[in-house]
Order: C-alpha cells, then sequence, then structure tokens
C-alpha cells in the first residue's frame, strides 16, 4: 500500500500522480472558463463547469485551485461559507480570511476602487485587504470595535482620544452599545478645567450604570450600555478638529460634548460637525456668536449667552467701584480709570464688546470716555498674549480691570500688571470672567490678602437654592471625582446635564439611525415646555428619575428637564437663560497656597428679575 505524506496545509507531496491530478484539474477549471466566454453570446448566463466526479480531492489542499472557498467533501471539492469570528478560524481553508463573518477569498484588485464592495479594504498586493466585521468580537487589541455601518474595526483611542469611559467596565465591547465623543481640554494650560468637565460626564455616566446598567433597549431587548470617549485638543489647545474628525470620521458618533471655549466649539462645528451631522453640545462656551450660526439646529449649549454674564457685570459694577474708592481714598468727584483687557477669542472679544456697550462710570458710557478715562486692549491670540499690549494697561494705571481670557488672563495677563505695576497713590481691583476661575489664580498667583481681596469674579450657574444643583453638588464631594476641583467653576454642572440629556435623547430615537438631528428631534426638542403644552412633567437630573424617564423618552413624551446647572429652558437656538454667580477666591487658613480654589460669593444676578441679589458669605472674607 502506498503511503500519502500530508503537510500543514494538507497538500501531499513526493506523489507525482498527485500532482498530474492537480494539473488535470486545472486544465478543467480553464476550459470550462473558456466554455462559459463561448456560450455568453447564447445564454444569459453560465456557472463555472468543473469535474464532479469522485477523484477530485482527498485532503482539502487538494481543493485550494478552485474558485471560492471549497472543502474536500466525498472526494468532491464542494463550495462552502463557512462561519467565522477572526481570520484564524479560517486557517484550514488556503488563502481564506475571515470577511462579513465567512471565510472567503480575497477579492483581486488594481486599485482601490475595486474593493468598495468589501466597506474597510483597500488594495495591496493586489487583494482586497482590511479589517472587515460585522461584530465587535471580530475586533481584535484594546479598545477596538466594529463600525458596523463600514464592517470596519476601529479602534476608539488615538493619540488626542485617551478616555474610554462608560456604564461599565467592558461597555465599548457591547454591540449595541451608543458612543458618544467629548473634546475638552484634558491637557495644556486649562486642563484643570477639562478634566473638571470631563470627570462631570463620567459621573453621569456612573449613575447610568448603577442605576439601570446602560439606557433602555430596543423592542424588549436587554439595556443599551453607553460610552464616551474623551479627546483633548493638544498641549497647544489646537488639534480639534484633527479630534472631531476621529470621533466623526473613525468612530461615527452622532453627539460631542464640548468644546469648553467659545472659539474652539465654533471651530469643530463650522468645520467639521456641522457639514457631518453631528451635534455639538457644550457645557461652558458663552460667546454671542454661537447664537446666529447657521448651525442647523446642531450646536446647543447649558451655558448662556455672555450678554447676560455682561449685564451682570454691568449691574455689579457699582460694588466694585465702591471698594476701590474706599480702599485708596477716592473722593466722589474724582475720575475712576476703568480697562477692558481681552483675548481675540470670541469668548473674550464679545464679552468685551457686551461690556462695553452697556458699561458706564463718571456719569458717561466707557465708548465716550476712549482716550480718557478708558482704555480697551485686545492682547490677540490666547495660546500667544502680546505681553506688549499689556504694558499699556500698567502705564494707564486703571482703577479697575476687566480681564477676559482663559489661563493666559491669569498667567501671564494679571501677573504682568501686578509685577510691573508703578503708579504710587494705588492698584487696580480685578474683575474676571468665567474663564479666569482657573487654579493658577489661586495655586499661583495670588500670594498676598492684598491681591486676593482685590480679585472678583462673575461665571453663568447656579447657587445652592437650586435643589438639582445642590443635590449635584453634594454627590460630587461624595464622589471619587472631588479631588479634581469644584463644581462650582463654570461647565461641571453643564457636562453632567448635556450626558444626562443625551443618555435620554438616544432613548427617545429609538430605532430610527443614532444621529444629531435625530437626537435634537427626537430628544432634546421634547425636553421643554411649549406654548402647546407648557406645563409637561418635570424631570429633575439625577438617578431617582432614570427609570420613569425611560419611558417618557421612549414614547416621545414631552418633559420639562431640569438640570443641575440650571432650569434649561433652551431657545430655538439652543440657547439657555441662566443666573450668574459672582464668585471669590477664599483665603486658605491651613498650609500650601495662600488662597482656597473659588467659590459662589453669595451675590448674583437674577435672570428672571435682571437685578444683582444675595450677600457675600462669610468664606469669601471679602470688605
Amino acid at each position: 500500500m502506498r503511503m500519502l505524506e500530508q503537510d500543514n496545509e494538507g497538500v501531499r507531496s513526493g506523489n507525482g500522480r498527485r500532482r498530474g491530478r492537480a494539473w488535470g484539474l486545472l486544465l478543467r477549471v480553464g476550459l470550462a472558463s473558456a466554455a462559459c466566454v463561448a456560450l455568453a453570446a447564447l445564454a444569459s448566463s453560465c456557472s463555472l463547469i468543473v469535474s464532479t466526479s469522485g477523484d477530485q480531492c482527498a485532503v482539502i489542499g487538494d481543493c485550494a485551485t478552485f474558485p471560492g472557498v471549497r472543502d474536500c467533501v466525498q472526494n468532491v471539492c464542494t463550495a462552502v461559507t463557512p462561519p467565522c469570528s477572526v481570520d484564524a478560524d479560517c486557517s484550514k481553508f488556503k488563502n481564506t480570511s475571515c470577511a462579513a463573518g465567512v471565510c472567503a477569498k480575497p477579492t483581486i484588485c488594481t486599485m482601490d476602487s475595486e474593493c468598495s464592495s468589501l466597506p474597510g479594504t483597500t488594495c495591496k498586493g493586489g487583494i482586497c485587504l482590511g479589517n472587515v466585521c460585522t461584530t465587535n468580537a471580530q475586533c481584535t487589541g484594546t479598545f477596538t470595535f466594529c463600525r458596523k455601518d463600514k464592517k470596519k474595526c476601529v479602534s476608539l483611542v488615538n493619540d488626542l482620544c485617551t478616555t474610554v469611559a462608560g456604564t461599565s467596565d467592558t461597555a465599548y465591547k457591547d454591540d449595541n452599545a451608543v458612543i458618544f465623543g467629548s473634546i475638552l481640554p484634558t491637557v495644556g494650560p486649562d486642563a484643570p478645567i477639562g478634566i473638571l468637565d470631563e470627570n462631570a460626564a463620567k459621573l453621569a455616566l456612573d449613575e447610568f450604570g448603577k442605576t439601570t446598567n446602560g439606557i433602555l433597549g430596543l423592542n424588549g431587548g436587554s439595556n443599551r450600555p453607553l460610552v464616551l470617549v474623551g479627546c483633548n485638543d493638544g498641549m497647544g489647545e489646537d488639534k480639534f478638529d484633527d479630534a472631531a474628525k476621529h470621533l466623526i470620521d473613525d468612530i461615527g458618533v452622532p453627539a460631542i460634548l464640548g468644546y469648553a471655549f467659545s472659539g474652539n466649539t465654533i471651530k469643530i462645528a463650522t468645520d467639521v460637525a456641522i457639514p457631518a451631522g453631528v451635534l455639538v453640545f457644550s457645557p461652558s462656551a458663552t460667546s454671542p456668536s454661537i447664537t446666529d450660526l447657521a448651525d442647523k439646529d446642531l450646536v446647543w449649549r447649558t451655558s448662556p449667552s455672555d450678554l447676560y454674564q455682561a449685564a451682570a457685570q454691568v449691574l455689579y459694577y457699582p460694588k466694585i467701584e465702591a471698594a476701590a474708592r474706599a480702599r485708596y481714598n477716592i473722593l466722589p468727584g474724582t475720575p475712576i480709570k476703568v480697562a477692558v483687557v481681552n483675548t481675540s477669542d470670541p469668548g473674550g472679544a464679545n464679552l468685551a464688546d457686551a461690556l462695553q456697550a452697556g458699561l458706564s462710570f463718571n456719569g458717561m458710557t466707557a465708548a465716550q470716555q476712549v482716550g480718557t478715562n478708558y482704555l480697551r486692549v485686545n492682547y490677540g491670540d490666547p495660546g500667544k498674549p502680546d505681553l506688549s499690549k499689556v504694558n499699556q494697561v500698567v502705564t494707564f494705571a486703571p482703577n479697575i480691570t476687566f480681564i477676559f481670557g482663559y489661563n493666559e488672563g491669569v498667567d501671564p495677563v494679571l501677573k504682568t500688571i501686578e509685577a510691573q505695576w508703578s503708579e504710587p497713590s494705588h492698584r487696580s481691583f480685578f474683575f474676571f470672567s468665567d474663564a479666569g476661575e482657573v487654579p493658577d489664580l489661586w495655586n499661583k498667583i495670588i500670594t498676598t490678602e492684598d491681591l486676593r481681596t482685590r480679585i472678583i469674579g462673575t461665571a453663568p450657574g447656579t447657587n445652592t437654592s437650586w435643589a438639582p444643583y445642590a443635590t449635584f453638588r453634594t454627590t460630587w464631594f461624595s464622589s471619587k471625582y472631588a479631588s479634581s476641583g469644584s463644581p462650582d467653576n463654570n461647565g461641571v454642572a453643564g457636562s453632567y446635564d448635556i450626558m444626562y440629556m443625551l443618555a435620554y435623547a438616544a432613548v427617545a430615537v429609538g430605532s430610527s439611525p443614532m444621529t444629531g438631528t435625530n437626537l435634537v428631534k427626537y430628544g432634546l426638542r421634547n425636553m421643554e415646555p411649549t406654548m402647546m403644552d407648557p406645563h409637561p412633567p418635570q424631570v429633575d437630573v439625577g438617578p431617582p428619575n432614570i427609570s420613569s424617564t425611560f419611558t417618557k423618552m421612549a414614547a416621545r413624551a414631552r418633559i420639562d428637564f431640569q438640570g443641575a446647572s440650571g432650569p434649561l429652558d433652551f431657545d430655538i437656538h439652543g440657547d439657555v437663560v441662566a443666573d450668574i454667580q459672582v464668585w471669590c477666591v477664599p483665603p486658605n487658613p491651613g498650609s500650601g497656597p495662600f488662597a482656597l480654589p473659588a467659590i459662589n460669593s453669595g451675590a448674583f444676578y437674577d435672570s428672571t428679575t435682571k437685578s444683582i441679589k444675595g450677600s457675600y458669605v462669610p468664606e469669601c472674607k471679602l470688605p
């Protein structure tokens, strides 16, 4: 008896009869192909004719030269479609890989366009290659998932997008997971702000995970996990479009939480998100320019326009002037000098414009005193402030200086003014916006009691008299995120609210396509009263109302959502009306930095009555 030798591919060697049979099979396939060509004019179709005799194969390797994927069944090379999850499942079929859940031979190609029938592949070495998939399990590597619409394995993370949070540690592996993105300044000079906002969104995810393990499932199925892919915009805060393209083009998110500041929010929206139909939802962008964007209802924010913050500062200004006069014995008839110093970014420039339009002192408007008692200074790009412009402030020696920038508004702008100040009769009081409420202020710049008591600021938001915020604040300080800072910073409560609103909106979308447009149409626009339905059921943000709200949103019923950041009654532009808090920087009675992190002072602008209410809490220790 002749012994047959078999290698690891099932192909026998050392047998002349085996080689002769293989060539015979190839000849029969070639003749069959030629026959198909000859008959093409006479028949509508022609299948490849091969011998079906029982001597085609003895092992599976004998079928490697046949078209398609074939197995040796009763000595006949029979066409098969073996199921698979990974390429290794196809190892016994020569030159095959796992494509769309079945073992298949690569498509022959000469250019990428010939691979269009296999999404996610490109022409490499004459065949279409790529990470083709239909389930997450088919994708290997940490933090990868299957982009189902493209049948392509995608990494959730890259050099800018480094955070993957969810309602569970493995939420991203679930094929039914709903994935959102965020772009926040979690690295670079404004990292403390971005980290606070990102942590607030994580806190919301934790609550959905513990309460319901995600959001309501489809068609009675199990609940769907929620996932947030957190991105930054680089150390220079200029890679925002790259981060957005990864979230939108690679991952396919329907909504982005962010950006923290107005300029980058506008750029992300107009450059990438709006053209792609993706919702941009900012927790703290305040520029009036956002209101009039041609955004197709895809740019929303939980923080009010700077027109409200400017109104609050105009009303609060007399109190600052009185403090400056009292500190330096400036008589009532003596003119006061005021400077407004701002970045060219819309967040700073627009607020400066709005303040200038409403501010009056010395019995005249600010504009009437340009060149005498009023100075306006634009120091340019927040990443590269022009300190020669800042020196103009020192020469002018204002009694009160408004600074509208970001981290650079504190260091180096405030730092430079204080260090170079030369006027012996007085020093300036400083009035910041929310963007100046940064850790560098109390950790590095405030080193004397005198300077501490000359600094005040405003920020959109509510105080603890607003019940949902009081609850959120208590939860925050008992959570693992408390060490990252105070929730009083503008944007923290807003990020928490946005995560809740996106989750509820996703439930409302249901089986419809998960797009930014649908999140707004079926979700966000049903979370506020209307003239036709002025008193829908009130829903406060937080775990106790999650399950009942799922039921309402699944039925696309209207609710009145009350956020930690405020009532959140949105107008046709996706803007809100909100109170403006006055913040202070308390002294530190212990060791370490001279001052403690900023807190809400107790004084605030009531957006309903358009007046200043409340008074300083004792912790501020202000005169």
